[in-house]
């Protein structure tokens, strides 16, 4: 880098910091200046983006990690699942590729997606106040704050909507974010109470008579023919299986309706976006999947019935593989997921 870049950075983050400290009193945050690269170009920004990681469960900090050895889907700043930290791991004049046709007018923070409320109402509090002070220290109003969905619509060149479904998990909505913030650059910002799990209903408890789970699978590379639907491990179709899947034929699509989201790998992708609806139809929102064979899954069960306390996971496995609960493997490999690496060809689901 040259010396004349240097000295703008360091006159940034200089400002940064000042702007900061005789604004609106800081949260609890704490922002670390851990480079891991000098992005793809330089930006023109006039807009701040706020995205979610799509990687449950994963901290902020593993994902610095994973930047530093590829790049190519760093984002300037990265929060970590309680908002505790904040690592600014792109300077703000380099390019990053996170929003498609937008790349050259953004700044961007990923937030790490949290998955329990404890994590996510500090990080919300925490989010709103790093977005606060960066607009205030930029000069920027609310009308700059903009989530991934927004730069979707107004640029094109990406189909993402985060971080709407991760705000939703939780009764969230972009617009209350996006108020909240605004209250904040008005110092009329009232702190929701980060980690305060007292009156929230997340997670309640069902009795497990209360619960069925309808979930399908489609070995069809074009998704245009499914395999009867599966009510937890009984299959509507009367064959007597206590699974999704054939057996032999890879499952290549697959569809849950349950309080929560799941995600699916695959040969030709990878790790897939947590999917949160339930419709075989639209292969985009509505199931899991590319077209490729599946080689693992994760499911993570979650509802917000008023009426009770408590809470349930979803139990789950492919392949006759040990059970999983949500992300704990109850056969003590580690794993954060149903499947070894083999192509999945039966998938079991309950709550329990």
């Amino acid at each position: 880098m040259n010396k004349s870049i240097k000295a703008s950075l360091a006159a940034f983050v200089a400002s940064v910091a000042l702007v900061i400290a005789c604004t609106t009193p800081a949260m609890a945050y704490e922002q670390v200046e851990d480079t891991v690269s000098y992005g793809h170009g330089y930006n023109d920004a006039q807009y701040l983006v706020i995205h979610e990681t799509a990687n449950p469960g994963a901290s902020a900090y593993n994902h610095t990690l994973l930047w530093s050895r590829d790049d190519t889907y760093a984002v300037h700043y990265v929060m970590e699942l309680d908002g505790s930290v904040v690592y600014h791991t792109v300077p703000d004049w380099a390019l990053c590729w996170h929003v498609g046709n937008g790349n050259y007018a953004t700044v961007g923070i990923e937030l790490a997606h949290a998955t329990n409320w404890e994590d996510f109402s500090a990080q919300w509090d925490q989010a709103v106040a790093w977005a606060g002070d960066y607009l205030n220290s930029r000069g920027w109003g609310i009308d700059r704050l903009l989530s991934h969905n927004d730069c979707t619509w107004i640029w094109g060149g990406s189909d993402h909507t985060d971080p709407t479904g991760y705000f939703a998990e939780y009764g969230r909505s972009w617009d209350e974010f996006k108020t909240a913030v605004n209250a904040y650059l008005g110092g009329g910002y009232t702190p929701s109470g980060a980690g305060d799990t007292s009156g929230t209903n997340w997670h309640p408890e069902y009795n497990q008579s209360d619960v069925a789970i309808t979930y399908a699978a489609s070995t069809d590379p074009s998704g245009s023919w499914w395999l009867p639907e599966m009510v937890d491990h009984t299959d509507t179709g009367g064959s007597g299986d206590t699974f999704a899947g054939n057996g032999y034929d890879p499952i290549r699509w697959l569809a849950i309706d349950m309080p929560g989201w799941y995600r699916v790998r695959t040969e030709a992708s990878g790790w897939l976006d947590p999917v949160y609806g339930y419709n075989k139809g639209d292969l985009m929102y509505g199931c899991a999947g590319d077209g490729s064979p599946i080689t693992a899954v994760r499911c993570y069960y979650e509802t917000q019935d008023p009426n009770r306390t408590g809470w349930l996971v979803a139990e789950y496995n492919v392949n006759g593989l040990p059970y999983m609960h949500d992300l704990t493997d109850t056969g003590g490999s580690w794993d954060d997921y149903a499947g070894n690496g083999s192509r999945v060809t039966t998938f079991g689901l309950q709550a329990a």
